[in-house]
């Protein structure tokens, strides 16, 4: 259905001459769990629920085809991204990155991690390129190898030889939250999260 939609949108751009003009940008809001780690819902950061597409397309302007699922990126980069695209002047206290270097020149970003939360911040993750580190509201930690451990198994917040990136990314979650511009409205309750 989805596939069937989004051919009616670029027949449609197509149809009234626009398509040279026009960024289409799919992605969602969350994957689902579809039975791993016995969930089947959206509320975890295990990597079926976190990861979500993020397609950009520009035909003339944005390599057609390309693949990249190297680069940690975020729902976040979207609006900085167009913006930089169409040359729009990018927003003051921009938490998000252009992906523009690395749709038009195959470049690297300049990313050390992304964060995410899930189900109304009772957990809190960190992704660098080799670790996911999930904080949850009753002090649960786990620690994944991503590249040795892509499917999220074995957690390694217990073992002494992974104290130093345990650490490491704490720090990291710690830094992100003293970041965050989060209104003073928002309720105790969900603002576990504050030092």
């Amino acid at each position: 259905m989805v596939d069937a939609e989004i051919g009616r949108l670029i027949k449609t751009i197509n149809d009234v001459g626009l398509r040279d003009d026009t960024i289409i940008v799919f992605s969602a809001d969350h994957g689902e769990g579809m039975g791993h780690h016995q969930t089947v819902r959206k509320s975890t950061t295990y990597d079926e629920a976190a990861k979500v597409p993020l397609i950009f397309s520009w035909p003339g302007k944005l390599k057609q085809g390309a693949v990249n699922n190297s680069e940690l990126v975020s729902g976040y980069d979207i609006m900085p991204t167009l913006c930089d695209l169409t040359d729009i002047p990018m927003p003051e206290k921009q938490v998000g990155k252009s992906l523009k270097p690395v749709l038009t020149n195959a470049e690297k970003l300049d990313r050390e991690f992304i964060a995410m939360e899930a189900n109304n911040n009772k957990a809190q993750m960190i992704r660098t390129r080799q670790y996911k580190y999930t904080a949850f509201d009753n002090g649960d930690e786990y620690l994944f190898d991503m590249q040795n451990d892509p499917g999220e198994t074995v957690n390694l917040n217990k073992d002494d030889k992974f104290k130093e990136q345990l650490d490491h990314h704490r720090s990291l979650l710690k830094k992100w939250i003293a970041g965050l511009d989060v209104d003073k409205r928002v309720p105790k309750e969900n603002r576990w999260f504050e030092s």
